[in-house]
């Protein structure tokens, strides 16, 4: 197996498991600093812009998990299929299907495109 893609793999497993853990610094640590990031139903976002999200994802849910169901690699490319699990603080358990389409460059996600069940949107971020 080849190591580079083994690595840029991890890269966007541990940006996800910092999410799992509420950890908003590390998975801020884990983004380029000049990233061109896209979420589905929103458009184009930046560093500043991703970091943001996380007080407010944090701030409306006790917990959330992500379970990856594959990650395909290839060059600096990685596409990871994930069901993600948000355990609200008003009581609600949402479930969602997440694909995330990465270039990792020097270990950190410098191009991501963000795509999630519109049918079911995860949560209302304001």
């Amino acid at each position: 197996m080849d190591q580079s893609l083994e690595k840029n793999k991890d890269v966007v497993r541990r940006y996800l498991q910092a999410i799992d853990n509420r950890d908003a610094a590390g998975a801020t640590a884990l983004i380029a600093d000049d990233v061109d990031w896209w979420f589905v139903g929103k458009g184009k976002a930046v560093k500043s812009d991703v970091a943001a999200i996380f007080p407010a994802l944090f701030g409306l849910t006790n917990a959330m998990h992500f379970k990856i169901i594959d990650q395909i690699a290839e060059g600096d490319r990685v596409a990871t299929l994930a069901e993600v699990t948000y355990h609200t603080k008003d009581g609600r358990t949402i479930h969602n299907d997440i694909q995330l389409s990465a270039t990792v460059k020097n270990g950190k996600l410098q191009a991501v495109r963000e795509f999630f069940d519109m049918s079911k949107p995860p949560l209302k971020l304001e």
